[in-house]
């Protein structure tokens, strides 16, 4: 069974559906009137889950996790710091988004992994056409 994330080498195809991919975010944010604010974090976070897949290949999902896990730690230690310094705020805070962050990043992953498997899907049903119109 074959795992699906971001490949190593990739051509103008590829550079195109992930355009594609991010400007059909785009859209869908704006359509629900989401602020920028929103829409870009939301567009930073696809795009660090896909670096991580991107370095880590051997294990995109536990990769897509894992970094899920640290950014929001990262994001909730740095609210901890301008918002509240009460300890026992930020023990939870951190177990929590620890946990959120492990869920939010595997799923990414997953969408991210899904894009590359239509991907595959679509290049197959071509490469079949045009190797039967060949004969």
């Amino acid at each position: 069974m074959r795992t699906y994330s971001v490949p190593r080498r990739f051509g103008l195809g590829t550079l195109l559906v992930v355009t594609l991919a991010f400007s059909g975010l785009s859209g869908l944010f704006r359509w629900l009137e989401w602020g920028p604010a929103i829409a870009l974090t939301i567009l930073a976070f696809i795009g660090i889950i896909s670096v991580a897949q991107f370095f880590f290949d051997r294990s995109p999902r536990l990769a897509s996790a894992v970094t899920g896990s640290v950014v929001f730690v990262v994001v909730a230690s740095a609210n901890w710091l301008i918002e509240s310094r009460d300890p026992e705020y930020l023990v939870m805070a951190l177990l929590w988004s620890g946990i959120w962050g492990f869920v939010a990043g595997y799923v990414t992953g997953v969408m991210v992994g899904s894009i590359f498997l239509m991907m595959a899907g679509v290049s197959a049903l071509f490469h079949a056409k045009t190797e039967k119109e060949s004969r």
